[in-house]
């Protein structure tokens, strides 16, 4: 995947730089009617817009130094869970296999993470690259097309680093079943006990001693959206400054957002745990709607923008997969089972949004800086199979420059 975006990138830098290189020897050569199209098709069409509300820059080409802050949530309720064998020895015993445990809770967060890039556009076109500074070696890769009604925002996204709580619905009743039976317990089966405690912090120490880059998440975000009032709002000089807004205005959003998520257990200890599954995959469509608004002050310097877009979702399909490849057609029956009873089979209805803000400055002429923030949710899953509720922060610094 790496390796394919960035020829995709390495594509479109090369293809707008064919159409900047024709422009300028345009009185020697004659540019070709292809090349015509195409620099028409990514170039900004000014008579389609309020030119009292909205401006083009006369440098086509802008490149943009990216510092970006992230922090990904994800919380996941599993269907009940009876005692196993072996989660009942890890209550000490104290708990027979079959009891009820109610659901799981799990919330997984990944840290902080702080990463450097750059982003490269003509015109309607762009795209960046961006690599954490942290040991989690989390990347992203963006590919953006801003139109005056009609833009798509493709990111590809990567971490390999989770911290996981885990909390079991009927703790507090489990405890207190705990609790009696410890108090029934003869002196002779609480030295037993107190010998399996030190077993199990024994194992509990050399567990935090096990990486936690166990577990990766794969992401691909396709956001589209549409701009009504696109003569005198514009969407791209919000969130990365093609355009310039002169003066305040708002629109109402359509907008869809296709993703596709998958989880992988990368230890095989956990992949054990799973009973050899260590992938579950998920993807959806949503449709939604909403509003933005740019709010321009200071000399038409300074603005400020804020949308947000609840939507619908669609989760087309959720599924497991095995660790190995080569399985037999009772292995594949199972995980269709787990796929059917505990993912929540092929189709379902939950809900995702978007919300986003930012700050632009017009520094002068050539160069522009910026902040802006980008919340997303997304909702996975139905009671009582699993429930998954993902969110994702991004904020991002940058300067640019417009040659």
């Amino acid at each position: 995947m790496k390796r394919f975006t960035l020829v995709i990138f390495l594509l479109l830098t090369c293809c707008v730089s064919a159409i900047y290189a024709q422009d300028k020897s345009k009185g020697k050569k004659q540019r070709s009617a292809f090349l015509e199209k195409v620099k028409k098709f990514i170039t900004y069409d000014v008579s389609k817009l309020d030119s009292n509300y909205i401006s083009v820059h006369d440098h086509p080409w802008l490149v943009m130094i990216n510092s970006y802050v992230s922090k990904t949530n994800v919380d996941i309720k599993t269907p009940p869970i009876t005692t196993t064998p072996a989660l009942s020895h890890a209550l000490l015993d104290l708990i027979p296999p079959g009891e009820d445990m109610g659901r799981l809770k799990i919330d997984a967060s990944t840290p902080y993470s702080y990463r450097l890039g750059f982003y490269l556009s003509y015109g309607k076109l762009g795209g960046g690259f961006s690599k954490a500074l942290t040991s989690h070696n989390e990347q992203e890769f963006n590919f953006k097309f801003n139109g005056n009604q009609f833009g798509v925002d493709l990111r590809f996204h990567k971490t390999k680093k989770m911290e996981c709580k885990f909390e079991f619905e009927n703790m507090e009743q489990i405890m207190d079943r705990v609790m009696e039976e410890f108090l029934s317990l003869s002196e002779e089966e609480m030295e037993e006990l107190d010998a399996k405690i030190e077993a199990l912090e024994k194992q509990a120490a050399e567990d935090e001693q096990v990486s936690q880059d166990d577990l990766q998440i794969t992401s691909f975000i396709c956001n589209m959206h549409y701009v009504f009032n696109h003569r005198k709002f514009s969407y791209a000089a919000a969130m990365k400054p093609k355009k310039i807004q002169l003066r305040s205005a708002g629109s109402w959003l359509l907008g869809s957002t296709i993703y596709y998520s998958q989880f992988k257990a990368v230890d095989q200890d956990l992949i054990d745990s799973f009973n050899g599954i260590n992938r579950f995959n998920s993807f959806f469509l949503a449709l939604g709607g909403g509003y933005g608004y740019n709010w321009v002050t200071c000399k038409k310097k300074l603005m400020f923008h804020g949308s947000i877009m609840p939507m619908l979702m669609y989760s087309l399909k959720s599924d497991a997969k095995l660790a190995n490849s080569k399985v037999d057609e009772q292995q594949k029956q199972r995980v269709k089972a787990i796929t059917d009873n505990y993912l929540g089979g092929n189709s379902h209805f939950t809900f995702a949004g978007v919300a986003r803000a930012s700050i632009v400055y017009q520094m002068n002429e050539r160069y522009v800086a910026g902040v802006d923030g980008t919340f997303d949710i997304f909702k996975i899953g139905r009671k009582p199979r699993y429930e998954t509720l993902a969110r994702d922060l991004i904020l991002h610094a940058y300067v640019g420059y417009r040659f």
